[in-house]
């Protein structure tokens, strides 16, 4: 298949889920509809994301571990029917071995009309936002969107992963 057959196929994919209520950036970045009334905690999930990095500063890998809902995981699996055996969720448009760009996210945004108006760092930024006007605490939402808090000394003494305290309102 060429790589416009290909971004056809993704296109009517992405369309068909929308078509159903399921937006992946909508799912991926809030994790629970505003509507929902129940708390959901951690506990509640059935997976996990694990983003293992290792940063030019860090001596050691530092996974950061992220509950996802149900409607994450199963929009997951619903990539994953038509990805195959891909070996990342996102790769790259010309070579599937690779993962997507990291500008992807942004020329997603732009072409549906969010130039100037939004960008995925910006994301980040509302789900930070969203957090904090729902009473989060400030620790709990800085290791949500893997934020590194408090000095090198009280990181070495504070191993708390907060898990138990997350919870989505």
């Amino acid at each position: 298949m060429s790589t416009l057959e290909e971004a056809r196929e993704t296109t009517r994919r992405y369309n068909k889920l929308i078509s159903k209520g399921l937006d992946p950036f909508q799912y991926l970045a809030d994790q629970a509809k505003e509507e929902e009334k129940q708390k959901i905690t951690l506990y509640e999930f059935a997976q996990i994301w694990k983003d293992t990095k290792i940063t030019r500063k860090e001596k050691a890998p530092k996974a950061h571990i992220v509950p996802l809902s149900s409607q994450a995981i199963f929009l997951l699996k619903e990539i994953k029917k038509h990805n195959g055996n891909n070996k990342f969720v996102f790769s790259h448009h010309s070579d599937r071995t690779k993962h997507a760009s990291s500008q992807t996210a942004n020329s997603v945004l732009k072409r549906n009309g969010y130039k100037d108006i939004l960008t995925s760092h910006g994301l980040r930024a509302m789900a930070r936002t969203y957090l904090a006007d729902k009473g989060i605490d400030y620790q709990v939402a800085e290791a949500c969107l893997a934020h590194v808090v408090g000095s090198g000394i009280s990181r070495i003494y504070n191993r708390a992963d907060y898990y138990d305290v997350w919870e989505l309102k």
